[in-house]
C-alpha cells in the first residue's frame, strides 16, 4: 500500500460511517416527535458538517429547529434566546429523563450514553436576502442571550460549489484538518466552520499530478502561515465566524506550524523510501487521542 492509499484510508476511517448516519436518522424522528406541537416547531432540519459533508466520525449531529417568530421578540424587542433554550431544555427533558442535557452556546446538547451528540439550535424564519439568492434566513440564539443570522442552506450551496473548485478534494482536506485538532492531549481549539471556510476561500487547488499527502502538507503551512481573522460569511446572510478566541491564537499557530512541520516530514520520509514510517507519521498527525472530542 502506497503512503497516499494510506491516507486516504485515514480520511475513511475519520468519515461518519454508515451506523453514524442510521442512527442520526433515528434520533432526528423520535427529537422531531418529540417537539412536534411544542413552540409551534414547524420543522427539524439538519445542519451542520453533516450537510456540507466535512462532518468526523464523531460529529455532533445539528438540527435547525424552526419556531414561530412570536418566540424571538417581545413588545417589538428581541427577546432573550435563554429563555427559549431553557424551554428546549425542559421538553427534551421529559423524552430522554436519562440523558445529559445542557445549554451549549448556541444549542441545546444531548450526551447520550452511547457517545453520541445531538445539538438542537432554535431557529425564527426571517425571511430571505438577496445575498442568499432566495435561501431562507433564520435568527438563532448567539449564546449571549441575544440572536443573529444565519443561513445554513446557502453556506451548504457555497461549499458546494468550492468542493468543485477543489476538484472533489477540498471536503475531505477539511475533514482532516478537523480530525487533527483532536490529536493533542488537549484539543487544539479551532473552529471547525472556520477551517472550512478558510481553505473555501482561499487559492489553494490541488495541482495537476499533486498526491494528497504533498496537498495536505500545503494545507496545514498555508493554514500556519495565515491570519486567524474571523471570516465573513460568504452569502451574506451571517455574523463573521471566528477562529478561536483571542487568548488561543498563538496557541493554535504554534500547533498548526508543529502540524504543517510533520505533514513535510512524512513526505520527506516517503521520498527518502521510507514508507512505513510515512504511514505511522500521518497516522499519528490525523488520528484523533481516544476520547478526545471537537466541534464538527
Amino acid at each position: 500500500m502506497t503512503v497516499t492509499e494510506a491516507v486516504g484510508d485515514i480520511l475513511e476511517e475519520i468519515a461518519p460511517g454508515e451506523v453514524t448516519l442510521e442512527t442520526i436518522q433515528q434520533r432526528r424522528k423520535a427529537i422531531t416527535e418529540t417537539l412536534e406541537g411544542n413552540l409551534k416547531v414547524s420543522d427539524i432540519k439538519p445542519v451542520g458538517s453533516h450537510t456540507r459533508g466535512t462532518a468526523l466520525r464523531t460529529s455532533d449531529a445539528d438540527y435547525l429547529c424552526v419556531i414561530a417568530r412570536k418566540h424571538v421578540t417581545y413588545r417589538r424587542q428581541p427577546s432573550n434566546s435563554h429563555r427559549i433554550m431553557d424551554r428546549f431544555v425542559r421538553l427534551v427533558k421529559k423524552r430522554y429523563d436519562r440523558t445529559e442535557i445542557r445549554k451549549d452556546g448556541q444549542a441545546v446538547t444531548l450526551d447520550f450514553a452511547d457517545g453520541g451528540v445531538v445539538d438542537l439550535v432554535p431557529a425564527a424564519y426571517e425571511g430571505t436576502v438577496s445575498e442568499t439568492d432566495g435561501y431562507p434566513v433564520y435568527r438563532i440564539p448567539n449564546g449571549e442571550g441575544g440572536w443573529l443570522r444565519t443561513s445554513p442552506e446557502a453556506l451548504t450551496r457555497y461549499m458546494k460549489e468550492a468542493d468543485e473548485r477543489w476538484g472533489g478534494r477540498l471536503k475531505a482536506i477539511a475533514r482532516a484538518v478537523k480530525s487533527w485538532r483532536a490529536t493533542a492531549p488537549e484539543p487544539t481549539p479551532l473552529k471547525g466552520l472556520w477551517i472550512e471556510l478558510k481553505l473555501a476561500s482561499s487559492e489553494l487547488v490541488m495541482e495537476v499530478g499533486e498526491s494528497r499527502t504533498k496537498l495536505l502538507a500545503r494545507v496545514f503551512r498555508y493554514l500556519a502561515d495565515g491570519s486567524f481573522d474571523a471570516i465573513s460569511d460568504p452569502s451574506g446572510a451571517s455574523d463573521p465566524v471566528p477562529a478561536c478566541r483571542f487568548l488561543d491564537r498563538m496557541l493554535v499557530q504554534e500547533r498548526l506550524e508543529a502540524a504543517a512541520d510533520a505533514a513535510e516530514r512524512a513526505n520527506e520520509l516517503e521520498e527518502g523510501g521510507n514508507a512505513q514510517q510515512a504511514r505511522q507519521a500521518w497516522r499519528d498527525l490525523l488520528i484523533p487521542k481516544p476520547g478526545n472530542a471537537t466541534d464538527g
